[in-house]
């Protein structure tokens, strides 16, 4: 409070000696001169404040703000990928539930994906009600549709839950 009580006091002291000096020197040749050098004083003495502050170092919130945004765009980055590891995992399953069921062959799936960018089908288990030609038919699809290899591809035979009832 103290300093904001001189800077008003020092600016209302100008503005007075100003105003006088004007005053005395009305009709004076080298008024317009005079009103210029008043005009640098008084701004001088308003703006001094301004003047003497000092700008902090900006380079630590600089670096925060750096780190801040690497986390957030490898928080986001991460997010995408087990977006997208979802969304390939369940479309892929879908696929493969959709062509089992096409020929007849009742499964489950399971499948890994690799840490690739995208994503990509490594490994698959089945486990359900299925004949040798409907094996041989799904590992080809496997195979050739997502390039699972027939060594990371799992059978699993499981009775079929029609089979008692018949």
């Amino acid at each position: 409070m103290e300093g904001l009580r001189t800077y008003a006091l020092s600016v209302i002291s100008a503005a007075l000696l100003v105003s006088i000096l004007m005053d005395l020197c009305e009709k004076s040749a080298f008024r317009k001169q005079l009103r210029l050098v008043a005009g640098v004083f008084l701004a001088t003495i308003f703006f001094r404040p301004l003047l003497r502050l000092t700008v902090p170092d900006l380079s630590l919130s600089r670096s925060f703000f750096s780190e801040a945004g690497e986390l957030a765009a490898q928080d986001g980055e991460k997010r995408y990928i087990q977006s997208l590891s979802q969304l390939i995992q369940q479309e892929a399953q879908a696929y493969i539930l959709k062509e089992a069921a096409a020929i007849g062959a009742e499964v489950q799936v399971e499948l890994e994906l690799d840490t690739g960018d995208p994503p990509a089908p490594c490994s698959v288990t089945l486990r359900g009600s299925f004949d040798g030609s409907q094996e041989e038919a799904l590992s080809k699809l496997l195979s050739e549709e997502f390039g699972i290899p027939k060594e990371r591809q799992s059978w699993m035979r499981v009775p079929s839950q029609n089979s008692g009832n018949s």
